[in-house]
C-alpha cells in the first residue's frame, strides 16, 4: 500500500458515492526548475520547465496543514 511522502500514512484511492466523493490521496509533482525566456514579436516571456520530476503523494491530512503544504507549494 502506498503511503504519503510526509507522515507516512496508508492511503487508499478516491471513494465516490452518490452523494459526492471522499478524497484519498493528492499527487504533486517537484523537482529542480529552469527559467526559460523565449521571444516573441519583440515580447519576451518567461517561464519554468521542471528538470527531474518528482512525483509526491500526499494525504489529505496532510495537504489541509498549513505548515506541510508550505513545502511543497513553496
Amino acid at each position: 500500500m502506498r503511503q504519503c511522502d510526509f507522515c507516512s500514512r496508508p492511503i487508499g484511492p478516491t471513494r465516490h458515492t452518490r452523494e459526492g466523493y471522499v478524497v484519498g490521496h493528492y499527487k504533486a509533482m517537484t523537482g529542480e526548475l529552469e527559467r526559460i525566456e523565449q521571444s516573441v514579436e519583440e515580447r519576451t516571456y518567461a517561464f519554468f520547465r521542471l528538470r527531474d520530476p518528482h512525483d509526491l503523494v500526499i494525504c489529505p491530512q496532510c495537504m489541509e496543514d498549513p505548515e506541510k503544504r508550505g513545502r511543497y507549494l513553496g
